[in-house]
């Protein structure tokens, strides 16, 4: 969501932590057409109960937090596990959200079974700084993927073993797993590039974080430069682009004088992706058209950091379905969340 819930790859090396998540969440939207034959069973088919869910959720698209809320309160919605998923949602978007409130609602959304609570509340506590979180985090993911399948729960288990520091061998097959399906989102570039981190030989390591470094990923970007290339002009070419779109380890890396001309060129790069609608980025500074026509460099500068921006404003799909959302990407909720990311 917001950048302080935002990206989803764990700190592969010491200290090279990044902030997780796209509510992070990440992954793409997938949005079910009507869930009224495939609601929980915990619902009894009550098409009351569910209406004002949907109803409270299309108020928070709309941005209409204090009416979302205010539908939240009604009886027909007390002690409903998706009714305390969609405040923790809420909690995350809020300008002024912390981690505690958002917390506070997923961990009994999870508990009470709300499709999607259990992958976010995953998420969440990967944020946090205890001993004991990654392997809490694996326990959601896992009763997540229990239930159904989730690319999102996927990579947070494939995330939360890496932090448990288990056998490469066993954090290659949720990886692979992933890798293997047809799923063309952010998750995946996300796999592609914690499988490259994996895997022993230099040549196929490259060759995984370079396919998501083509399709704009700032931190693949990152890695190839600093791990996988010798220093020279591609890898300081990698590292610019990582950069400009606002990776901080690649900003501390790039230093306080960086070569103008490299500056140059990778803003080229960079922007040539951002206009091509098969890339992930190309996808993600579609958001961008349009809307700042007045103000050219704004523009650039929503293009060149849209794809980091639209992975903290993403929701997973498991989540937008239990809420009986239709158009989120599309919403008002959607467009505030990009908005305050690109001016912060």
């Amino acid at each position: 969501m917001v950048e302080h819930a935002h990206t989803y790859l764990p700190p592969i090396e010491p200290r090279a932590q990044r902030p997780l998540w796209v509510l992070v969440i990440m992954g793409a939207v997938v949005i079910a057409g009507s869930l009224l034959s495939t609601w929980p069973g915990r619902w009894d088919g009550d098409p009351i109960r569910y209406q004002a869910l949907v109803e409270a959720a299309g108020l928070f698209e709309e941005g209409l937090t204090k009416a979302a809320l205010s539908e939240l309160d009604a009886p027909v919605l007390q002690h409903s596990a998706e009714a305390s998923l969609l405040r923790g949602v809420i909690a995350f978007y809020e300008p002024d959200s912390k981690a505690e409130e958002a917390q506070r609602w997923l961990e009994p959304a999870a508990e009470g079974g709300a499709p999607g609570a259990d992958t976010l509340f995953g998420f969440l506590l990967l944020q946090k700084d205890c001993t004991s979180c990654a392997k809490k985090a694996a326990h959601w993911f896992e009763h997540a993927l229990a239930r159904r399948a989730d690319r999102n729960a996927r990579l947070g288990l494939a995330i939360a073993l890496t932090r448990q520091r288990y056998a490469p061998h066993l954090l290659r097959a949720q990886v692979d797993a992933l890798l293997t399906e047809d799923g063309r989102d952010t998750v995946r570039l996300a796999a592609l590039t914690l499988r490259g981190s994996l895997d022993e030989g230099q040549y196929t390591a490259t060759a995984y974080t370079e396919e998501a470094a083509n399709q704009g990923f700032a931190y693949a970007q990152y890695r190839l430069a600093t791990r996988y290339l010798p220093y020279g002009h591609q890898a300081q070419l990698w590292l610019a682009m990582a950069a400009l779109q606002g990776d901080h380890n690649a900003v501390g890396r790039l230093g306080i004088s960086p070569d103008p001309s490299i500056i140059r060129e990778a803003e080229q790069q960079l922007l040539a992706l951002a206009a091509d609608p098969q890339t992930e980025l190309g996808k993600a500074a579609a958001w961008c058209a349009g809307r700042f026509i007045q103000d050219p460099s704004r523009e650039k500068t929503c293009r060149l950091k849209a794809l980091e921006i639209r992975m903290g404003c993403e929701l997973p799909a498991t989540v937008i379905e239990t809420l009986g959302m239709h158009e989120f990407e599309h919403s008002e909720a959607y467009d505030r969340c990009r908005t305050k990311a690109l001016n912060d």
